[in-house]
């Protein structure tokens, strides 16, 4: 018998990259998993101007035509509009080479309009294994083109921290300031039971071109004292902010399986959110979570009012978060189901 060396190639993202598949690589990169399938990374896209986000990909494309035959998985991390344009030249030369294909979607609720795209059909047909970020999406794209065979769902891993002892009086939110993210609608929520908890606060930690529309929220509620701006914060400061947090507030209206979630939960920390993406697959109400509709100011102000008064509401939340966080999502979970992916390629 021949023993076939494994080897792995995630194909995404810059590492310097703000988002969810530059975090999951690199979240996969720490696990036992990098070493047992002498795993690499060939980073392809970066937030840059558009001169220096074409030399990257030049460089990708170098390096692709030496990095792709060396291995017999390429395992692609994208998202179906873009991500299958920019990244088509390597999955049509990985399929040129026989290699085995996984490509992993990071798409939620804009995959009903990416269905119809030739691009993403075509890479449906034609790689080895299709997944996507919940059992949710992949029973809408099941519905969507019924004749699918090959698409699997596997969540994004996280690393669970020690819990938290004794927060700090403040809602966290994390996440790039767009209009789909919401973070006009926490500032609006807490403004209504700012007065009442005068020694409370928020802290949006972030950047991006909604940053003028939060400043003016905060100057047109009289803010300024309970409201903190740290900016986009790294791994050391995250874990400072995550680690404090009485709550984690998500007000998205567009998610796949959002990373900043998990992570709120590997802390321990309690989470109010829309019921965005596939979140509704294993949080429950009143549970683990304090779900609130889109855009309801007013039922997320009572949601950060109750959590402040109920204090054993937010400790059953907090709990049962946690617990899931170790059991569904914890790295060494995720990356047992992405092996037998692997084995089965």
């Amino acid at each position: 018998s021949i023993t076939i060396k494994m080897k792995v190639l995630f194909v995404g993202d810059s590492r310097k990259m703000r988002g969810g598949v530059s975090t999951v690589i690199k979240t996969i990169e720490k696990s036992s998993i990098w070493k047992k399938y002498n795993c690499n990374w060939l980073e392809t896209q970066i937030n840059a101007t558009k001169i220096i986000k074409f030399w990257y990909l030049i460089k990708g494309y170098l390096k692709g035509v030496y990095m792709i035959p060396q291995y017999n998985i390429i395992h692609f991390q994208t998202e179906p509009q873009k991500g299958t344009q920019t990244l088509f030249f390597f999955f049509l030369y990985a399929k040129l080479l026989k290699k085995k294909i996984i490509v992993q979607y990071h798409v939620g609720n804009q995959l009903e309009k990416c269905a119809f795209l030739w691009r993403f059909k075509f890479w449906l047909k034609y790689a080895d294994k299709t997944l996507f970020l919940g059992d949710t999406w992949v029973k809408q794209m099941k519905n969507l083109i019924p004749n699918i065979n090959n698409a699997d769902y596997l969540y994004n891993p996280v690393s669970v921290q020690h819990k938290q002892c004794t927060p700090h009086k403040y809602f966290l939110f994390a996440a790039l300031f767009r209009a789909n993210k919401g973070c006009d609608i926490l500032i609006k929520a807490f403004a209504k039971i700012a007065h009442k908890y005068p020694d409370w606060k928020i802290v949006l930690c972030g950047n991006g071109d909604y940053k003028p529309e939060i400043d003016r929220l905060i100057k047109d509620y009289n803010l300024f004292q309970q409201v903190e701006l740290p900016g986009w914060i790294q791994d050391d400061q995250k874990h400072k902010y995550y680690q404090n947090a009485y709550a984690y507030c998500m007000c998205s209206y567009l998610e796949g399986l959002p990373m900043s979630v998990l992570e709120a939960m590997s802390y321990g920390v309690p989470i109010i959110t829309t019921p965005v993406g596939c979140l509704q697959e294993f949080l429950v109400d009143k549970e683990s979570a304090l779900f609130f509709d889109y855009g309801n100011i007013d039922e997320l102000a009572t949601a950060l009012e109750t959590l402040i008064e109920n204090k054993s509401l937010r400790t059953k939340i907090a709990e049962n978060g946690y617990i899931l966080a170790k059991e569904k999502f914890d790295t060494d979970v995720i990356c047992k189901r992405l092996s037998k992916i692997y084995d089965n390629l």
